[in-house]
């Protein structure tokens, strides 16, 4: 079953979630306060109308208008030139520029001289007109007519509703299916925890008695035959405490002191309490613990890859790139091997491969 959902920038979509948390009755319409539109990473300009735009999102079908972002260069005496700097999103640039160079030789763009590929690191596709006296608008819009520079991204949110049943749905329904699957998925993070506390605690307790009783339980273990069975029948220990007594080694029983087995089975009790009380949070009506894992800092935008960076590691060099843009100049011109790795220090060259120059790629409408 066919489904085409374009990239949304994450920080609106967060800020949605967080609406529909509070206003679980919140309509499409408000939602399109904190959306206002896909994010594509290759950028360009949405020249849909609003109107389509909310009906696509209400309804989980439709499609968005998308054209290259242009600017006129000038060239000094009188002449200009077209630089076209974003292209729109899965349109191959060297396909683009091919048909165009077609359409020239076809003489179907009578306005247009020539097309040059001058992109590096970032797009550059410069269109020369055929003389200074060319509308600039009229030539672009030829070009929307007739080759990629304006596409289509079709909308049809078709998606499994629970995980199970396949449905078209609206902003809304999306939202709220994933809000739920995020909740279930903490609760069960939960749930799971607290199972593993339990079970030390369990393991805990039996490795307490097995102290208390350690000649009676090496004499179980050295002369019964079903010793297993005599030591739950004899201490009434659980079939968990018996097999974790019979497993332990005979270099474990000199660290089988009972102040530390108290020790952990109190750290036990109060890990216990803690994912008990979260658990019940999670589980709440109105999801707290859900709101703050929706909360994105401020300012995070689609291309960001500076504060959308989760590893750790990135964070650090990232924090030691800030720290070195606010530090001397006289630093700069350092070779990468001499970089104090301190305050006001250079990045190093894992830093400068994470974060390379980059111009902003947010589509607007």
């Amino acid at each position: 079953m066919a489904t085409s959902i374009p990239p949304h920038n994450a920080h609106e979509l967060c800020l949605a979630c967080q609406h529909l948390i509070k206003n679980p009755g919140a309509e499409v319409d408000e939602l399109l306060e904190y959306i206002q539109g896909p994010d594509f990473p290759t950028g360009g300009l949405l020249v849909s109308d609003q109107g389509s735009i909310r009906e696509a999102y209400a309804t989980g079908r439709g499609s968005f208008r998308i054209r290259a972002r242009w600017e006129v260069e000038d060239l000094g005496r009188g002449q200009w030139a077209i630089v076209v700097t974003e292209i729109p999103y899965q349109i191959q640039k060297s396909r683009l520029i091919e048909k165009i160079a077609e359409l020239l030789t076809a003489r179907k763009l009578p306005m247009l001289e020539d097309v040059r590929d001058e992109s590096a690191e970032d797009i550059r596709v410069v269109l020369v007109p055929r003389s200074r006296n060319v509308d600039a608008n009229i030539l672009m819009e030829s070009l929307f007519k007739l080759t990629d520079l304006e596409s289509r991204f079709s909308l049809n949110m078709n998606v499994l509703s629970m995980g199970r049943v396949p449905m078209v749905m609206g902003l809304k329904q999306v939202l709220r299916e994933w809000l739920d699957h995020r909740k279930e998925v903490l609760v069960r993070r939960s749930e799971h925890r607290l199972g593993q506390i339990n079970h030390r605690l369990e393991v805990l307790e039996g490795y307490l008695i097995a102290y208390l009783n350690l000649d009676e339980v090496i004499r179980i273990i050295r002369e019964e035959d079903e010793a297993k069975a005599e030591l739950i029948r004899t201490f009434e220990l659980s079939d968990v405490q018996a097999e974790a007594i019979l497993n332990m080694r005979l270099r474990s029983l000199r660290k089988l002191e009972e102040m530390e087995i108290r020790k952990e089975h109190e750290k036990a009790y109060g890990r216990k309490g803690r994912v008990e009380q979260a658990a019940r949070i999670r589980r709440a009506p109105v999801d707290q613990d859900l709101q703050g894992n929706c909360r994105y800092r401020q300012g995070l935008r689609s291309g960001d890859r500076d504060r959308q960076a989760p590893d750790r590691q990135v964070r650090g060099a990232r924090d030691r790139y800030r720290r070195y843009s606010a530090g001397d100049d006289r630093k700069r011109n350092r070779s990468p091997s001499s970089f104090p790795r301190k305050a006001g220090s250079a990045p190093s060259r894992a830093t400068r491969r994470i974060f390379p120059p980059f111009p902003s790629s947010r589509a607007t409408s």
